[in-house]
């Protein structure tokens, strides 16, 4: 589903990519302050800045991962043009 999403919006892309990342993160399990944080840098149009706090604290917090969810940050960093060093260490908490 998410390489569907990619490609589809024009300028948006990434805001919304990153937005929706943050509300499955918080699905997920993380913290509320985090999200919050998140929420600030995208208000900013930082998406850069909120997607590496999203990742950074979801790593921080071992919180499990699915393997959809793993995909979906791909196609994130992937709309931004951020290399696969700054999200691959989630990889580690993908649920087996």
């Amino acid at each position: 589903m998410w390489r569907w999403l990619k490609g589809r919006f024009g300028q948006d892309k990434a805001s919304l990519l990153v937005k929706q990342l943050l509300a499955q993160s918080g699905r997920l399990g993380l913290p509320a302050r985090d999200s919050i944080i998140a929420q600030e840098y995208l208000d900013y149009t930082e998406w850069g800045l909120a997607f590496e706090h999203i990742v950074t604290r979801l790593f921080e917090y071992a919180i499990p991962l699915t393997s959809d969810f793993y995909e979906q940050v791909e196609v994130c960093a992937e709309s931004m043009g951020m290399a696969p060093e700054t999200y691959s260490i989630l990889l580690l908490l993908i649920k087996k």
